[in-house]
């Protein structure tokens, strides 16, 4: 019975919690989307770097980040600028601690990806972090260009075990295919290897069982964006499944890194944590925060290339401390329910919520921002109107 109860004030907590938080980042979206870029005032204490490369093989229909059919040569041309941008932060004085590089696919050219790591290590020897595509991992041989001495962790997305869920998901990659990277990447003893796995609101036992079991000592289960069920009955059945990761993970010795991450070690690292209060966007689409400013880019790969700023930023929004403080709270949240005096399975279900909605609502608005960068009639007015009709769940 008081099983029952806890899953039913989980549930009516994070669907009480759904509206709040899209109102709030809405509101913080259409402010930004209407404020004038300024260029960054660059603080003189550490910060993270996230670098974005959006060439993808494959668009797959659930992700939400930027990503654009991938071009050799235009791939080429954006890696240089981006290293050239990485070049032109070190002679502003940016001190880095740690970096993450994501996408789309930054495994699309393995041999400009081991050369932008490269260039990251002799500036700074920062934490690197990256995303890796199995099919690139097999067939274009991207292991042989990273550095397990400079490459921290390595992060790969497996997305399911099973190739008839592969399949509704859209990805081009064969249940054979996320084994054999797998294999090719322990080989190389990274000091984090991180899967990524995509959750809804069924069953996970055999997708658990394979997970756990692969030699990955970090997984990260990503709830399906938009989530598939709605209302109380739909958070129901998602913190349910939540629980059965949650066993699962302890169950095989996995601690809880945040809400979404657990790990084989406590030292692990995370793309969602970082030390550093400011972080520093460079790239297609890249946000940033940075003393109190937040910044987003152009979402234009034409523009970025032409562009000769190395912080080419379409939009500069000081945040009011009301908002501040709402993101630290997020991510305290998500990160661990304790930091603001929270406790209980219910709590940590919240903070996967918060940022389910959160990056929900980001998909969309990116998905609006890159329909607008690759229309011959932009309209920045559309993506100002459409914001307004995505604030119900």
């Amino acid at each position: 019975m008081l099983g029952m109860l806890n899953e039913l004030f989980a549930a009516t907590l994070a669907r009480a919690t759904v509206p709040y938080v899209r109102k709030r980042v809405l509101g913080w979206l259409r402010e930004l989307e209407s404020s004038e870029p300024s260029p960054p005032s660059l603080p003189n204490r550490p910060l993270s770097l996230y670098l974005h490369v959006p060439f993808c093989t494959n668009l797959c229909k659930f992700c939400h980040f930027v990503r654009y059919p991938f071009e050799e040569e235009k791939a080429r041309k954006y890696f240089r600028k981006l290293i050239n941008d990485v070049y032109s932060a070190y002679g502003n004085d940016v001190e880095v601690k740690e970096v993450y590089i994501g996408g789309g696919s930054p495994s699309c050219l393995p041999d400009m990806l081991g050369e932008l790591v490269d260039v990251l290590w002799d500036l700074w020897k920062p934490e690197i972090s990256l995303e890796v595509n199995p099919k690139d991992v097999v067939h274009r041989d991207a292991l042989d260009y990273l550095d397990s001495n400079k490459v921290r962790r390595i992060s790969m997305g497996v997305q399911s075990f099973f190739e008839e869920r592969l399949r509704e998901l859209g990805r081009p990659v064969s249940e054979e295919e996320n084994w054999e990277a797998i294999q090719l990447i322990k080989e190389k003893n990274f000091h984090t290897f991180n899967i990524d796995l995509i959750w809804g609101v069924n069953d996970m036992k055999e997708e658990l069982e394979k997970a756990f079991a692969c030699g990955a000592n970090q997984i990260t289960f990503y709830p399906l964006m938009p989530f598939p069920a709605k209302g109380i009955t739909g958070e129901l059945k998602g913190f349910k499944v939540y629980q059965q990761i949650v066993r699962e993970a302890e169950k095989n010795g996995f601690c809880r890194a945040n809400a979404w991450t657990f790990s084989k070690g406590k030292s692990m690292v995370d793309e969602y944590i970082s030390e550093c209060s400011d972080f520093l966007g460079l790239g297609v689409s890249s946000f940033s925060l940075i003393n109190g400013v937040s910044h987003v880019n152009t979402f234009s790969i034409d523009k970025y290339l032409e562009s000769k700023d190395w912080f080419p930023n379409e939009h500069s929004l000081k945040l009011s401390r009301k908002d501040l403080d709402g993101f630290r709270k997020a991510f305290a949240l998500h990160s661990n329910p304790k930091y603001l005096g929270l406790r209980g399975e219910s709590f940590w279900y919240l903070g996967v919520i918060v940022l389910r909605e959160m990056y929900t609502i980001l998909g969309e608005y990116r998905k609006m921002k890159m329909a607008a960068a690759t229309s011959e009639n932009r309209n920045d007015r559309t993506v100002a109107e459409t914001l307004k009709k995505l604030q119900q769940p």
